[in-house]
């Protein structure tokens, strides 16, 4: 039965007496459809969703419990559905449908299958004729005729029946082939023969009986389909002089219809959609809307013109007709010029500033044309969006990133960032400025093998995308942006401040901001790929058969209600535009705050202030804090775009004159100033309330770089941030430090209790092994027991993941808690301790695999040969051996660290004095490439090594690990300095490598260049600021690569005896950070 569940409640209350219920199987449904709404069996989100229907949970637990008869059980006359069906099939032959599409053989093919619904097309096609007819009579001057018209409207239905009936044909497909009931030699026979019987409108009917909800949902989308065919050339039959008028260029006095293409957007309202009309070869844009706010940008465009000192910005031709309007087509082209490149990311950084202030969002590529020069945003209704109020219930910390990211210009959407992947990948970039081509879809797209023969069937894809028109191109080739950033900040600067200057103008009563007061815009409330991923499977065949199954599936779209209550007063007109075959829309006025339903029901005072007020407010509040605050978040964006380790291309800095001989006090001296320095900035970019302090941070996460939240993590998240501001606090003896450290820390602690169960990594920089580290360090220094019981608790967890570990390595691994515990060990004795870092050292010895007459280690890091390196190689796997022979004198420890340096030295390029990383084996193109095809840096390559092999050293003696320690040390004194400031990757962690040699030796001469390379980080931080290692110098805030980690290596190199090495995970000192070290 295709009965609603309001429409099975009318029937229940209409019989005459109740019929049997199934009590079991009542409960038991009623328990499943309470769980798919993401509901706990004590809330009440079922009741509030059943309030809709005016019942009740016992009754709908008594639907579900009762067999229902088709026909028997719907009194009364058939409903208007079932007529119109009736008729179409009684009518007989008539003029045939024809189809006109675009498709390969396959597609046509299946294509037959509409034949099963040319009697209901037939009888749209026919109403729509006469519907035409009527206008053509009231408008004989309309630039069309009937014929041509009706043909234009019939272009895009077949693709919308297609995919409609696809699953389900498919499935009587292969039901048919199975049971012997095809005729034919091949498939393509078979197939043929089963589209034949399926034409047959006594089989058609029969089919249809079987899936009624689908015939119910095919009747209502050809009704919808005639009345807004009608409705558009109603249109374009009253507006063709005023079309006439305002686009003369294209509807000339002789123009007429030729063509309408459907898909150029959503389908809302009853079937409305964007369509593009043509007119021979001239084209226009059709759109079921007022375009008030449209005419009203344009303006606004011009006004800012006369203003900022901006190349011009190119304004569209609008007709505004109330409910509807026209606007040009925008056509995609190329720029001539690197000029016109160059003043295409000017004006796109002058409408990023201009849409900041006008709280736009949802401008993703889609929504953006490359005209030449110019960037032409193409879909101006969610300008003036205003903010619900309310948010999802979020850690504090995350809370704190989300209201301060909703502030910022990455609510646009021009800008860079990922959507969610699935199955651990990367998501695509669907921003303005990127929007590649080649990406994958975010979610699986259903796909068909087998076309056209009985063996069709169905699988699930991630498809490359297409791309847009978004993308400037130069000879062919879409430009890269990143060359770009300084021409888009200054287009962004210029109307930043151009508004600024001109806001009293802006904002007076008759300003070009008060003329969009009672525009139509949209709220977006949802991300529209959920309303389109339950439209789609609302075509699976499983809810095709009973409307109960429909209502079920499509009751989805109450999850997410409880966490975000204010869906709740709107979830309902959600529900019924779904169940009419439209994604759900909303809108408002600019200067209201009231939302109207796609349906026009009005949702009073749904929005906290106005659209308009808070742009008025937005406005007032430019300033040059908050553009420099806007300014970060648009190079930050854009360094995400750099998606792997090795195609970050690091830039140098330029050299700077030191003195030959810094004197050492001094040096030391203006390293702790300069510490300080950076922890009074990172307070000032720090996000804080009476919950939580945190930051917004660049993230890489394998192979892309992100703006996030800080984790838990010692590398990049909230654990670096405690480390730094403890011995921050302690050495530099600021209270304000110290406190910012504790806050972060009960952060860490929080956090870390939240996601406890989903945390498995063990290691010292990505894992439990950095909180054990954090832990171990702030609990000594502060002499706070408590916190070291922490650790050792930690300490246990991590020996029931050990086993699983497939990291291996010191950043995720085994490797790095063996490090971190040994810290532990120092602190507090314990055979358990050690017990533990055994069970992981025999994790990585059950690991190990021969190679090359050595040891190497593969991860979850996937390459062909074993890594090398500290962070994620050998040297850190050998370290972490040598380290756990040094605590228990197993000699199995000892062999397994000397077979992994053995096998690192079989990478070594001795006319580089560097290692190969992972998969590099072309000597011949490195040496051509010269030392810069090798990471020279703490990471990956020479510095790493040296300072993995010196502690390797104080635990084995070996003269090989002597030789490679002096190849790694005259490589990292000669390549390793002048990139950036980073721990990581930059030149203060590979200062501190060189400097614990340096103590660790006596080597005098090492001591006075670690002075001269200080001075020389000093002195180019003085000139051109602090450079964070991650893509394009971008203020970060994290410990390994940016702010905090260059604060902590200044500090390091102030005062190395009383701040240990995070890069070597030194133990706490014995007595206490004041010790000599």
């Amino acid at each position: 039965m295709a009965t609603t569940l309001r429409e099975r409640v009318e029937i229940m209350r209409s019989r005459p007496s109740p019929r049997p219920v199934d009590a079991e199987r009542g409960a038991r449904e009623l328990e499943s459809w309470r769980a798919q709404l993401g509901a706990s069996p004590s809330s009440e989100l079922l009741a509030a969703r059943l309030e809709l229907d005016g019942i009740s949970e016992l009754q709908l637990e008594q639907i579900l419990g009762t067999e229902l008869t088709p026909g028997a059980d719907e009194a009364g006359p058939p409903p208007a559905w079932v007529s119109t069906l009736e008729r179409a099939y009684a009518a007989g032959g008539g003029e045939p449908w024809s189809i006109e599409v675009d498709a390969d053989a396959g597609e046509l093919r299946t294509l037959r299958f509409l034949e099963l619904v040319e009697p209901l097309v037939r009888q749209a096609r026919d109403g729509l004729r006469a519907r035409v007819e009527a206008v053509l009579a009231e408008h004989p001057g309309a630039p069309f005729d009937g014929p041509t018209a009706v043909r234009c409207m019939l272009a895009s239905l077949p693709w919308t029946l297609h995919a409609m009936l696809m699953r389900a044909v498919v499935l009587e497909l292969n039901v048919a082939r199975m049971r012997g009931e095809l005729n034919g030699e091949t498939p393509e026979e078979r197939f043929d023969a089963f589209v034949r019987r399926l034409s047959e409108p006594r089989r058609a009917l029969t089919f249809l009986a079987e899936y009624p909800v689908l015939a119910r949902s095919l009747v209502r989308t050809l009704d919808k389909w005639e009345r807004a065919s009608a409705e558009l050339l109603l249109h374009l039959a009253r507006d063709a002089e005023a079309l006439r008028e305002t686009f003369g260029d294209v509807l000339g006095p002789r123009a007429r219809l030729t063509r309408v293409d459907g898909g150029a957007g959503d389908v809302h309202r009853d079937g409305r959609s964007v369509l593009i009309v043509h007119f021979g070869d001239e084209r226009l844009v059709y759109k079921p809307r007022s375009l008030a706010v449209d005419v009203h940008f344009q303006a606004l465009l011009r006004w800012l013109g006369q203003r900022a000192k901006i190349p011009s910005l190119r304004t569209l031709t609008v007709l505004e007709r109330g409910d509807h309007g026209w606007v040009e087509l925008v056509k995609a082209g190329p720029c001539r010029s690197l000029d016109e490149v160059r003043r295409f990311y000017q004006r796109q950084g002058a409408l990023l500033a201009l849409l900041h202030a006008l709280e736009a969002v949802d401008f993703h590529y889609e929504n953006l044309i490359a005209a030449g020069e110019h960037p032409v945003l193409v879909d101006l209704e969610s300008l003036f969006h205003a903010r619900l109020g309310e948010t999802p219930e979020l850690e504090p910390e995350h809370r704190l990133v989300g209201e301060a990211t909703a502030r910022s210009v990455m609510r646009i959407g021009i800008l860079p960032q990922r959507v969610p992947g699935r199955e651990g990948q990367p998501g695509p970039d669907l921003s303005g400025l990127a929007g590649a081509p080649g990406q994958l879809t975010p979610t699986a797209v259903l796909q068909w093998d087998g076309l056209g023969t009985d063996r069709m069937h169905a699988r699930r894809e991630h498809l490359p995308m297409p791309g847009g028109a978004n993308l400037p191109a130069l000879e062919g080739e879409a430009t890269d942006v990143l060359r770009f950033e300084g021409d888009l900040a200054e287009g962004f600067v210029a109307v930043y401040r151009a508004l600024v200057e001109h806001r009293g103008a802006l904002l007076a009563d008759d300003g070009p901001i008060a003329a969009f007061a009672d525009d139509e815009v949209r709220c977006v409330l949802r991300a529209t790929r959920v309303y389109g991923m339950l439209l789609t499977e609302a075509f699976h065949p499983d809810h095709l058969r009973d409307g109960l199954e429909r209502e079920r599936l499509l009751d989805r779209i109450w999850v997410g209600v409880e966490t975000m209550p204010h869906l709740r007063r709107v979830v309902g007109h959600e529900r019924a535009e779904l169940e009419h075959g439209d994604v759900p829309l909303f809108t408002t006025r600019v200067g209201s705050r009231d939302l109207w339903s796609g349906g026009g029901e009005r949702v009073a005072e749904m929005l906290p202030t106005t659209g308009l007020q808070q742009v008025i407010e937005r406005i007032r509040s430019l300033d040059e804090s908050d553009l420099a605050r806007q300014r970060w978040y648009l190079r930050a964006s854009l360094a995400t775009l750099e998606i792997s380790r090795a195609t970050v291309e690091w830039s140098r800095y330029p050299e700077v004159e030191v003195e030959p001989e810094p004197e050492p006090a001094r040096l030391r001296e203006r390293a702790r100033e300069a510490a300080l320095a950076v922890g009074d900035r990172l307070i000032d970019l720090a996000l804080r309330d009476d919950e939580a302090i945190t930051w917004v941070g660049l993230c890489y996460d394998d192979t892309y770089w992100s703006l996030a939240p800080l984790l838990e993590d010692l590398y990049a998240g909230s654990a670096g941030l405690a480390c730094f501001f403890a011995f921050l606090g302690e050495v530099g003896g600021r209270a304000q430090h110290t406190e910012v450290a504790r806050e972060v820390l009960r952060g860490l602690r929080r956090r870390l209790g939240l996601v406890a169960d989903q945390l498995r990594s063990v290691g010292a920089f990505n894992g439990w092994g950095g909180s054990i580290w954090t832990l171990t360090h702030c609990g000594r220094l502060w002499g706070e027991d408590e916190l070291i019981d922490e650790a050792a608790a930690i300490a246990r967890r991590c020996a029931s993941l050990v086993d699983a570990d497939e990291d291996l390595d010191v950043i995720g691994g085994s490797a790095g808690l063996i490090l971190t515990l040994g810290g532990l060990h120092r602190v507090r004795p314990d055979d358990e301790w050690i017990a533990i870092a055994s069970r992981a050292g025999d994790h990585l010895l059950s690991r190990a695999r021969e190679v090359n007459g050595g040891l190497g280690w593969f991860s979850r890091i996937e390459t062909m040969r074993p890594i090398t390196g500290m962070s994620h190689g050998a040297a850190g796997i050998a370290w972490a051996l040598a380290e756990l022979f040094g605590l228990t004198g197993e000699e199995r420890y000892r062999d397994a660290a000397l077979g992994a340096i053995r096998y690192e030295r079989s990478r070594l390029v001795p006319m580089l004095g560097n290692w190969l990383e992972t998969d590099q084996s072309d000597e011949k193109a490195l040496r051509h490439k010269g030392s810069s095809a090798l990471s020279v840096a703490w990471c990956y390559g020479a510095p790493g090594i040296a300072l993995a092999r010196l502690r390797c050293g104080q635990q084995i003696d070996d003269a090989g690990i002597r030789e490679d320690l002096a190849v790694a040390l005259r490589t990292t004194v000669e390549q390793g300095f002048g990139r950036n400031h980073s721990l990581c990757h930059g030149d203060l962690g590979n200062l501190d490598v060189l400097a614990q040699v340096s103590r660790s030796t006596g080597d005098v001469a090492l001591a006075r260049t670690c002075d001269r390379i200080l001075a020389m980080t000093l002195a180019s931080i003085d000139a051109d600021g602090l450079r964070c290692g991650v893509p394009l110098g971008v203020e970060s805030p994290s410990l390994m690569n940016g702010l905090a980690g260059i604060g902590y290596g200044l500090l390091r190199a102030a005062h190395p005896e009383r701040v240990p090495s995070v890069l070597g995970l030194d133990p706490p000192l014995p007595e206490g950070p004041s010790s000599p070290g």
